[in-house]
């Protein structure tokens, strides 16, 4: 599997009137370690480079900005992380 880096859209909250549009980078990160055997630590590796909040079809702005992303604090990000499923976007 290629390193490429490749950037993807997604909706990962769409429920009563309120989306949350997430843009993301991802790359296969491939990692193997040796010491007491092989350890393959490959995964895919990502990163959040847009965050959008939607309400009734209008962008919640924050300081007047679409993106909110540099304003969330690392529990926050991280959730919208677990929420990204690469392997479905990739089709494995």
């Amino acid at each position: 599997m290629a390193n490429e880096t490749k950037t993807y859209t997604q909706t990962i909250i769409s429920e009563g009137g309120i989306e949350m549009l997430v843009t993301f980078d991802y790359y296969w990160d491939e990692q193997i370690e040796e010491g007491h055997g092989v350890h393959d630590l490959s995964g895919w590796n990502v990163n959040l480079t847009y965050v959008e909040l939607v309400v009734a079809g209008k962008t919640v702005k924050f300081n007047g900005e679409c993106n909110i992303l540099k304003y969330l604090e690392l529990p926050q990000y991280l959730a919208i992380l677990e929420e990204i499923n690469i392997d479905d976007i990739e089709g494995k």
